[in-house]
């Protein structure tokens, strides 16, 4: 684990400062590493969690629908919009980073702009299936809407600046656009085309 390379690098293990110096330069999104062309990041950092919580936390939300999207629509489309959502949201971060002329050594990890990408597009195709949003029970349309509303918000007044909000309001950006350009059409060719079953006619007695 990190926190095992963390402290053996403190004792000056050679081996650890080199496996550090490796993840950081690998699995972490932050200018400097776009800025030395490391363009990979952008979807590796979408597997790099800052904490043991900050996983769990991530992979809970993503457990209580993911499996529904995967049944409706496949791994193959569940892959495109955890790239896509991660891309996007990751650019959207570098976007304000360096609007904000921020350190070139600030960074990002996490798998939230994918999974917030994989909640809109689905809500895009069945914006009445139930979620709960801090314990309180709600159609995901409304939870995607209420999230997009505190991202902006929080965006805009500056509150939890250690939340990635740009990173979360690209990865939505992009499962809207793919959710309603896509996923709806999709869905609407899928279920139109589906055969009815003839009527039999009743048998005389």
């Amino acid at each position: 684990m990190n926190w095992k390379w963390e402290i053996e690098a403190r004792t000056g293990s050679k081996e650890a400062i080199t496996w550090l110096r490796a993840f950081r330069r690998n699995m972490i999104f932050s200018l400097d590493n776009i800025n030395e062309g490391r363009y990979w990041v952008y979807l590796t950092s979408t597997f790099t969690h800052i904490s043991g919580l900050h996983l769990i936390l991530n992979m809970m939300s993503f457990w209580s629908l993911g499996p529904l999207f995967l049944a409706q629509f496949g791994t193959p489309m569940l892959a495109i919009l955890w790239i896509g959502s991660g891309a996007f949201g990751a650019a959207a971060q570098e976007r304000l980073w360096r609007r904000a002329n921020v350190s070139q050594n600030h960074a990002a990890v996490g798998a939230s702009g994918s999974i917030l990408g994989i909640f809109t597009a689905l809500a895009c195709v069945f914006p009445r299936t139930r979620v709960e949003l801090l314990w309180i029970p709600m159609p995901i349309w409304g939870c995607m809407t209420g999230i997009a509303a505190f991202s902006i918000t929080a965006f805009n007044q500056g509150w939890l600046p250690i939340i990635a909000h740009a990173d979360h309001l690209g990865g939505m950006a992009f499962g809207l656009v793919w959710g309603l350009a896509v996923l709806r059409r999709r869905s609407f060719w899928k279920f139109s085309t589906i055969p009815r079953t003839p009527k039999v006619p009743p048998r005389s007695s």
